[in-house]
């Protein structure tokens, strides 16, 4: 039952998948500490429609014009130091098990590839978010 997921996403390169708490209490500024919260799945809006985090990626079709690999940051990579995959080895080993934070697609020279497309990678979430991560 761990593999599974309750829900499947098309994931974006460059896009925030991070768990965040959001506020609810329309008393207090947002900054302040609150118990009226809740967590969503996405830096800046919900990503999909379950608030589980996003715990395993499938790379389906990684053919990118112009990428050779692809940068994955886990929800605890707090700086820019990420591990960094040749695309090649998804083609033998699609999965890839992480609590995702986000995902680049890099060029041969290390840099980002602003506007990747033709490429396949799909999400898996529960329904909630875990007691325990």
């Amino acid at each position: 039952m761990l593999e599974s997921g309750t829900e499947l996403i098309d994931l974006v390169a460059g896009e925030s998948y991070m768990p965040t708490k959001t506020s609810v209490d329309k008393r207090n500024a947002r900054q302040l500490n609150t118990s009226l919260a809740y967590w969503q799945i996405g830096a800046d809006a919900q990503q999909g429609f379950s608030y589980g985090p996003v715990f395993k990626m499938t790379f389906v079709d990684a053919v990118v014009a112009g990428a050779t690999h692809v940068k994955i940051w886990g929800v605890q990579n707090d700086d820019d130091t990420a591990p960094i995959w040749p695309i090649a080895f998804f083609t033998n080993h699609p999965h890839v098990h992480v609590w995702l934070k986000k995902f680049e697609f890099l060029d041969g020279d290390g840099l980002e590839l602003t506007a990747p497309s033709g490429y396949n990678v799909i999400g898996y979430k529960k329904r909630a978010y875990p007691m325990v991560w």
